[in-house]
């Protein structure tokens, strides 16, 4: 019995659930407004037809692809996910045109369904749709695919897209996979910088202790008569500080 390889959307799938649960957040699995192959509109007309040419077809981009994975998850606010596979199986090196062809048609059979979730979806999942995207394994340090992934992220039509390119060896995907949580929005930036947030407020404690040492020296008679004499302000000041 062979065994199948690990799969690098069932990974992102469980790091998202197992990430939510420890925060306590509500997650929905695969809720039917994340898969629709037609807009709610579209859908509607079809039920009055009875012309099987007029009901709405799949666009080509989409019927190469399977329907996306969906998560709902809710905290504060509300969330929608999908989540496609791209390229399946990794090709090395410089692609050529049919392949990097076949890329785009899935990214953007994937950008398909997620316009028409949002034709579905209540308005605040619907603002805050992302479509994560999954490389191949081994697709991590390969040129193309890193170019790749930046291309589509730059992309801002229908909705946030994000790109996780997995390495080779899966027992590294966990790591990987917590460092892609932290550019979505399951990040906790607070959580890195909290070791050194006692030392900044010790050194603002500090220096407002050395504002009040110099607003005393600032209040001094001497000192608020004009001419003021700028060397003795100078030593006072210096002198206050080194107290």
């Amino acid at each position: 019995m062979s065994v199948s390889e690990p799969s690098p959307v069932n990974a992102l799938i469980d790091a998202l659930v197992k990430c939510s649960a420890r925060r306590n957040y509500q997650v929905a699995h695969d809720p039917e407004q994340l898969s629709q192959t037609v807009t709610k509109s579209a859908s509607i007309q079809d039920s009055f037809s009875d012309d099987a040419d007029s009901i709405a077809q799949l666009r080509p981009e989409m019927d190469k692809i399977a329907a996306p994975v969906g998560l709902f998850i809710k905290n504060h606010s509300s969330y929608a996910i999908q989540i496609g596979e791209l390229g399946r199986e990794l090709i090395t090196g410089e692609w050529d045109d049919e392949y990097y062809g076949e890329l785009i048609s899935q990214w953007h059979g994937y950008q398909q369904y997620a316009a028409i979730a949002r034709t579905w979806l209540l308005s605040d999942f619907s603002d805050d749709l992302n479509l994560f995207l999954v490389g191949p394994s081994g697709s991590k340090d390969e040129r193309e695919w890193q170019n790749f992934s930046q291309i589509i992220e730059r992309n801002d039509l229908v909705c946030r897209k994000i790109v996780w390119l997995p390495g080779k060896n899966d027992h590294n995907w966990s790591k990987e996979l917590e460092e892609f949580l932290e550019r979505t929005f399951l990040a906790e930036p607070w959580k890195a910088s909290g070791a050194t947030s006692g030392i900044n407020l010790d050194a603002l404690s500090d220096s407002m202790s050395d504002f009040e040492a110099w607003r005393e020296v600032l209040e001094r008679p001497e000192f608020k008569s004009e001419p003021v004499e700028h060397d003795a302000l100078v030593s006072a000041l210096l002198e206050a500080d080194s107290k």
